[in-house]
Parts: C-alpha cells; sequence; structure tokens
C-alpha cells in the first residue's frame, strides 16, 4: 500500500490566511447588496470553518491525551465543511449562470441536485467509523485520508458536472466575469494537479478551495467598473451588460427610469454632503420599494430599476408608491427636503431590440416626464413611438437645413409707447421641411435644444442678422433681437464668437440684442456671468423674454444689466379691471424706478393697445401692429414708417 495522504498544517495555514484575506477584501469592497453577495460570503466563511476544524483537529491530535471521541468529531467536522464549503461554491456559481435568465427554475433543479449529492456524502461520513470508507485515525491520531477517496472525488465531479452543464446550456445569460473563471479554471486545476504530483502526502482540498474563491472573487465579485460607491447601486456599465444578457436569452425585462428634478438646488442650497445623504436616502428607498430587483445609478440623478420581467400589477402597484414617496418630504443630514422626480418606463421586446434603442427610449420617455408636472410617469408605447420618429425626423430636417439653407428668418417690428413708430425688431427664426411646408418653431427649437444643435443654429442667426444689417445699411434699421438659449451662455467663447461676427459684418453693437429667458439664470455659475459681463462691455444689450411664463421674479432684472423686460401676452388681460392688468401695473411701475423698460407682447386689439399705452407700457408687440414678415416686407415696412 502506497502512502495515505494525511491532513497537514502547512497547506491549511495557507489556506486560511488567504481566505482570511479575501474576506477582509470581499468585506469592504462589495459590488451589489443580495442574495449573490451574501452566498459569496457564506462559501467564504464555510471554507474559513473547515480550514479551521482540520487546524483544530491536527492541535488536539498533539495533545498529552486527546479524547478519542472529541478526535473522532473534529475529523467528521474537518471532512463535512470542505464538501459543503464545495457546495455552496457550486451554487453560487448556479448564481451566477443565471444571472440573466428570465426564470430560475433551471438554477433551483440544479441547486437541488447539487444539494442531494452533498446529503449523501454526508450521511457517509457520519456513518464513516463503521466503514471507514472516506478517512481513519491511525495509531498517532493523524486523519488519514481513504487511498482511493472514492466517496468525495466521485460527490465533487457529479456537482461539477452538474454546473458545467448548466453553463453550456446558459451560457448566454451568465454573468460576463463568471466566462473568465471557466476559462482559468483548467489552468487551475492543472496546476493543483502538478503540486499534488509532487506533493502526494499532502491533501490540498482546502488550499484549491481558496484559489477559486479567489477567481470567483476578481472575476464576479469584484468588479469596480459596475458599482456605485455612493449609493450601492450597479453603474450604467453594469445595466447594459445585464441587458445584453437577457437580450442574447431572448428574455424580456422592464426598465424603469427615475430621474431626480432640481437636485442641483439641494447642493447649491444645503451643500454636497447633505446631496450625497439624500442620494443615499432615495437609493434605500427604491431598493426597499423594489426588494427583489437590482437598481442601477443611470448617472449622477437618474436611478434605474431592472424587472427580469414584463410589468405586471406588482410592478406597477411598486411605482405608484414610489411617486407618492416623492410627494412627501425627505430626511438627509437632519433637514427636511421636498424633491419632486419624474419616471419613465420601456420593456424588452416592445420598446427596442437592443440595449442602445432601449437607452434611447427611455431616455425619450423621461423627457417627455420632465415636460409633466412633478412625479409624473410616461410609459413607452405606440404614440411615444410616433412622436419619437416625429422627433427623429425633426432632427434629421434641423441637421440637413443647416447644410441646404431652408432656414429663413422673418423680421416682426416692436412699437414705442406711441403705437406710431417702430423702434426696435425681432428676429424670428423660420424653417421649411422637404416639401415646402412651414415647420412650427415650437416643434424644433425645443428638438434643437434637445440635440445640442441649437448653439449652431443660433450662430447661423446671428450671421443672417449681421450680413442683413449690413446689407442695408443705408435703410437705418432699428436694433434687431435675437434669442438665445441657456446652452449658449454656457459656452466659453460666446462673447469671442459674437464679436468676430460684429467685426466681420460691421455691425455696431448697439444694433444687436439678445433675448434670454429667465431659465438662464435657474443655473448661475462662472461662465454665465462672464458672458452676461462680456456682453456689457461690448454695447451688446440683454432682454428678458417671456417675463410672467412660471420662472418670474425681480431677482434677475435686479441683478443683471437687462435693458428690456418683454412680458409674456399671458398677462394681457381683456378686463381692464382684472388683477392681471394691476400686477402689470405694478410691475411697469416698478421698473421705471429701475430704469429698466417694459415691453408687452401679443397686442392684437386696438384696445389692448389703447389700455397698454394708459397703462404706460414702454414697447409694444403683436399682430396689431405687425406679423413677422420675411426680409423684403420688413424692409418695405420700416420705409413705410418713421423709425424711432
Amino acid at each position: 500500500m502506497g502512502m495515505l495522504p494525511v491532513v497537514s498544517a502547512i497547506p491549511e495555514m495557507l489556506a486560511l490566511i488567504l481566505l482570511l484575506i479575501l474576506l477582509a477584501f470581499s468585506m469592504s469592497d462589495s459590488v451589489y447588496a443580495g442574495h449573490r453577495t451574501g452566498l459569496f460570503a457564506a462559501c467564504l466563511l464555510t471554507a474559513i470553518l473547515a480550514c479551521g476544524s482540520r487546524l483544530a483537529f491536527i492541535a488536539y491530535g498533539t495533545t498529552a491525551a486527546p479524547v478519542t471521541e472529541t478526535l473522532h468529531l473534529l475529523a467528521l467536522l474537518s471532512q463535512l465543511f470542505t464538501p459543503f464549503s464545495a457546495s455552496l461554491i457550486f451554487t453560487y456559481s448556479l448564481a451566477r449562470i443565471y444571472a440573466g435568465s428570465f426564470t430560475q427554475r433551471g438554477s433551483r433543479i440544479a441547486a437541488t441536485c447539487i444539494w442531494l449529492i452533498f446529503a449523501v456524502y454526508a450521511a457517509l461520513c457520519v456513518t464513516n467509523h463503521s466503514h471507514h470508507l472516506l478517512f481513519t485515525l491511525d495509531n498517532l491520531n493523524n486523519l488519514r485520508i481513504a487511498p482511493l477517496r472514492a466517496p468525495g472525488k466521485i460527490s465533487f465531479i457529479l456537482q461539477f458536472c452538474v454546473v458545467l452543464v448548466n453553463y453550456f446550456i446558459h451560457r448566454r445569460q451568465a454573468d460576463h466575469g463568471y466566462h473568465h473563471v471557466m476559462a482559468l479554471i483548467p489552468l487551475l486545476g492543472v496546476a493543483m494537479a502538478v503540486f499534488q504530483a509532487m506533493e502526494p502526502g499532502l491533501d490540498i482540498n482546502n488550499i484549491t478551495l481558496a484559489f477559486i474563491l479567489l477567481l470567483l472573487l476578481v472575476c464576479c465579485q469584484r468588479q469596480h467598473v459596475n458599482r456605485d460607491r455612493l449609493t450601492s447601486a450597479g453603474s450604467r456599465e453594469a445595466l447594459s451588460s445585464l441587458m445584453q444578457r437577457m437580450i442574447a436569452a431572448k428574455q424580456p425585462f422592464t426598465l424603469q427610469q427615475v430621474s431626480l428634478l432640481h437636485f442641483r438646488h439641494v447642493n447649491r442650497r444645503h451643500g454636497l454632503a447633505t446631496g450625497d445623504a439624500l442620494l443615499q436616502v432615495i437609493a434605500h428607498e427604491i431598493q426597499r420599494t423594489f426588494p427583489s430587483d437590482r437598481f442601477f445609478r443611470f448617472n449622477g440623478t437618474d436611478f434605474v430599476i431592472f424587472h427580469d420581467h414584463l410589468p405586471d400589477d406588482t410592478t406597477t402597484a411598486q411605482l405608484a408608491s414610489l411617486r407618492d414617496r416623492f410627494t412627501n418630504y425627505w430626511e438627509a443630514d437632519n433637514k427636511h427636503i421636498l424633491l419632486g422626480a419624474s419616471f419613465a418606463q420601456v420593456s424588452y421586446p416592445q420598446g427596442g431590440t437592443t440595449p442602445e434603442e432601449l437607452i434611447n427610449n427611455l431616455e425619450y420617455c423621461q423627457l417627455q416626464a420632465r415636460s409633466l408636472p412633478d412625479n409624473a410617469a410616461v410609459i413607452f408605447d405606440d404614440n411615444v413611438r410616433q412622436r419619437l420618429a416625429n422627433r427623429e425626423h425633426i432632427n434629421e430636417l434641423i441637421t440637413s437645413s443647416l447644410s441646404t439653407n431652408r432656414f429663413f428668418l422673418c423680421y416682426q417690428p416692436i412699437y414705442d409707447a406711441t403705437g406710431t413708430n417702430p423702434c426696435a425688431a425681432e428676429a424670428l427664426l423660420r424653417l421649411r421641411d422637404e416639401d415646402g411646408k412651414i415647420i412650427s418653431p415650437g416643434v424644433f427649437i425645443p428638438a434643437a435644444e434637445e440635440n445640442g444643435s441649437i448653439i449652431q443654429v443660433t450662430w447661423m442667426v446671428l450671421g443672417k442678422v449681421c450680413a442683413f444689417i449690413n446689407q442695408h445699411k443705408d435703410e437705418k434699421l432699428p436694433p434687431i433681437s435675437i434669442n438665445f438659449s441657456a446652452q449658449q451662455f454656457a459656452e466659453q467663447d460666446m462673447c469671442s464668437i459674437i464679436k468676430r461676427y460684429l467685426d466681420h459684418y460691421q455691425v455696431d453693437p448697439s444694433q444687436i440684442k439678445i433675448e434670454i429667458t429667465e431659465r438662464v439664470f435657474t443655473e448661475i455659475n462662472d461662465q454665465l456671468m462672464k458672458n452676461i459681463e462680456g456682453l456689457q462691455e461690448m454695447g451688446v444689450g440683454l432682454y428678458l423674454d417671456d417675463f410672467g411664463t412660471g420662472y418670474s421674479n425681480l431677482a434677475s432684472v435686479l441683478n443683471y444689466p437687462i435693458e428690456v423686460v418683454k412680458v409674456d401676452k399671458s398677462l394681457l388681460s381683456e378686463d381692464e379691471n382684472s388683477k392681471a392688468n394691476d400686477l402689470l401695473q405694478a410691475l411697469v411701475s416698478g421698473l421705471k424706478h429701475l430704469d429698466v423698460q417694459v415691453l408687452i407682447e401679443g397686442v392684437e386689439t386696438q384696445e389692448q393697445s389703447h389700455r397698454m399705452q394708459d397703462i404706460g407700457v414702454d414697447r409694444m408687440q403683436g399682430f396689431y401692429y405687425a406679423r413677422p414678415m420675411e426680409e423684403q416686407a420688413f424692409l418695405s415696412h420700416m420705409a413705410a414708417h418713421h423709425v424711432a
């Protein structure tokens, strides 16, 4: 009979040290909260117990007079913990294999097989004293493994085969990291076989398990790129990987996005630390509301909940519950904060067949939801699909029109307080489609702002206006105002570009006015202030547009060099005794003290014109005086009137 493998303290100590390092590292660097992370921790703990029980057996066996029964019990525990740990590792492997599977039925069947095999082995361990098929104690109280080790080998091989079969059947749904584990397992097996051949007298089962757990930690658990450290949610990359696996397996799923509204106001008012604390509180609430689903931090203030099924009554009720939660205050850093959110939902395959298409549709739904009242939800359906198709058509039209010159300008005169002399004009952008049909600015301007082309469009408008003024210097045209978006004021070189246009076309800066809405001032920053100061230094005036449409506050007028406030026509009432008229009169009176002129928009009748003159507005604009008109019609209109 050859040498019987004996339990030695050396490989057990090495395995224990490695396992303790892995446990400490995994606890401080875990990726996802949930059953898989907990299962991996259980694998580590049972492997540590396996090593610990064998070391305890060795230590107790070296005492002066060990009790045989105690020695047998420790030997039994050392033989049970190793296969128990292996069974947990195989179960964890199944969780990784079925990570993207629509149903977990196959995983449950495979796990049942693994634990039935372990149960048979455990029964052999418990009855080992009668057959000694697994281990024996020699005269020196050394634990010696049976020479064939058939039951242990067979149970391990059977369990591994169960995992291997499931991997090959469901490899498309498997966690991406687990593919690396399966690629490295053969190399680990060869290395352990060589080591065993070199040291046939040692049992290396536990050190082998330790190395397998090291592979699993590196390839599956430790994924920095797939975890958001602040909220413990998965990352955008993790979501994309999960969607790819589900789509490859043709398994339906649903994405629900939660987008926090006005969060920058929280950071600005309460500080970044409170903002981070609030994000953690909200992330915890999302996880509590959707306990059986994974969730991801899509970007700074957007979260996505992933359901591995199509929408049902449960997910609908959960979303409704979360929407209701946003109507109440959140508590973070002992502060009570009211924060709105918007919600969007899209499902595979109805809402898209690729991760990119699904995300694009989800973001479009979210964009639509943000334009609605707080806590609104938009679900991707055929109606939304049609609106998205229309938007994409408009985007393509905008892009092509920038090169084919389908954009053109109309000019609407602005009249002074007497209503007889045009004192200024507004440049209004228009667009024709391929068939010559006029596209409403209310359609293509928001689309240009969404896709970022509004910056290029605005520079085109400025160029056309400057060229128009240059070509008609003799007509003594009045100042012309141009609408600028908030995106324009975020550009570092905004003022230098404006100056280049003015210099190139030899246009006096006083002939150009920039119209902005108060939405520009919702995000005050250094770049915004530099651009406003640059316009003031150049002599380009600022108009405040759409005053009275929901963003209005007098601080915008008091804090910035506004020349003219354009009051929205919503404050233009037909009833001279209305509160709107009282408000408008008070506004005009107050702004006159600030040396700021008031321009009322939307004047359409003689009665409105006379009432505005009585109130004391400085300028008027509307169809009653002149509609927007193309260049030649505008020039004729100016020639027929005295320019103030």
